[in-house]
């Protein structure tokens, strides 16, 4: 059996209808994300919508962002497409060269839905910040050709990423990720508040 440790978030919802709203309901998903990234030890990234998304970005996006920035894996599924299918093609496009998060970025700032008035100052930072997790997540994802992922060989990773078949992905799951994870969590036992 594995146990999760699940945090509860309360948001406050705003009225998205007035600028004041949507950059207060930003912030506030942006920063329970960043709670998520610091108390789990690890996320399953599925799906996500880069078109009609709340916050700075795509929320899987951001998470996968802040978990790679925190030193921890992430493990991206690519099978119910989203935002995530996206992620994984940029991730495993061997054109693709080392820091160009900013280009890929693109994707979720062409559809952004742009708040009256949202201070672009923050928009800019925020952007920023999710790219240079982006980049760090390109370099583990592209390290792990060579030596693995967190303990998980590039063969499973890569199938993880691209399959559309559930069973494939519970097996993964089962027999690879959760197992490596406990066993990560071991090895490294007061390093990272959560549980696995």
């Amino acid at each position: 059996a594995c146990s999760v440790a699940a945090t509860c978030f309360v948001l406050q919802r705003y009225d998205s209808s007035s600028a004041f709203g949507e950059l207060r309901q930003a912030e506030s998903l942006s920063k329970m994300r960043t709670v998520m990234a610091t108390d789990a030890d690890f996320i399953l990234l599925v799906g996500g919508d880069c078109e009609r998304y709340q916050g700075w970005a795509p929320g899987v996006i951001e998470l996968a962002a802040r978990f790679a920035s925190a030193g921890k894996p992430v493990f991206p599924v690519g099978m119910y497409g989203g935002a995530v299918r996206r992620l994984n093609r940029w991730l495993l496009d061997e054109k693709a060269a080392d820091g160009s998060a900013e280009a890929w970025s693109e994707i979720w700032q062409r559809h952004r839905r742009q708040p009256l008035h949202l201070p672009s100052r923050r928009s800019q930072a925020h952007d920023a910040e999710i790219v240079a997790g982006l980049d760090a997540l390109h370099a583990a994802i592209r390290g792990a050709q060579s030596g693995g992922y967190f303990g998980i060989d590039w063969a499973d990773m890569r199938l993880l990423m691209t399959t559309d078949s559930v069973r494939v992905v519970r097996r993964l799951l089962e027999r690879r990720i959760l197992p490596q994870m406990r066993a990560h969590k071991v090895r490294n036992v007061g390093s990272a508040p959560g549980g696995v």
